[in-house]
């Protein structure tokens, strides 16, 4: 609201005056960030209220519209700052963590005949995804069995805690 004010300034002559004071209500505030991210994630804008604020920290390609590359910050936590660009400017601070990718292990019995059931491993995530399915016990665990009837390549996808993937290959 607006506010006005007299003033007095007695040394060496009295000087008097009025004026006006406005003060500006502080707009709400809002930096949401995701809590993790993938290190192979695409660059993405980050959502903040208002949206004509100034970001910064490691990662940020466009400060404007606050454009995150995960690649370029790295895996690690790191802190990211908006200041408005309103009367007062005011600064937020969120955190973002970006997570590594999972490291496949993938490895097969090397000696088998045709018409073996042979186990292939995968270890290194939280959860596994074979393709092609074809000739396997199951094609969403860590160890399926095959039903070997032809030399076949497997592909498989693993997922961390955090939603990243990596794929890994065994013949």
């Amino acid at each position: 609201g607006s506010f006005s004010i007299n003033y007095t300034y007695p040394d060496p002559c009295v000087l008097q005056d009025d004026a006006t004071i406005s003060v500006e209500v502080a707009p709400n505030l809002t930096l949401e960030l995701p809590e993790d991210v993938c290190v192979d994630a695409l660059p993405f804008s980050l959502v903040s209220s208002p949206t004509d604020g100034i970001f910064s920290g490691l990662g940020i390609t466009d400060p404007l519209l606050g454009t995150f590359d995960a690649a370029i910050a790295g895996e690690g936590t790191h802190t990211i700052s908006m200041t408005t660009s309103t009367v007062c400017p005011i600064n937020l601070t969120d955190d973002i963590n970006v997570q590594p990718l999972p490291i496949l292990d993938v490895s097969a019995n090397a000696d088998v005949c045709p018409g073996d059931d042979v186990m292939i491993q995968a270890e290194g995530a939280e959860s596994y995804l074979w393709t092609p399915a074809t000739y396997l016990s199951a094609d969403n665990i860590d160890a399926p069995f095959v039903s070997l009837e032809a030399t076949t390549t497997y592909t498989v996808e693993g997922t961390s805690e955090f939603g990243c993937t990596s794929q890994g290959q065994v013949t």
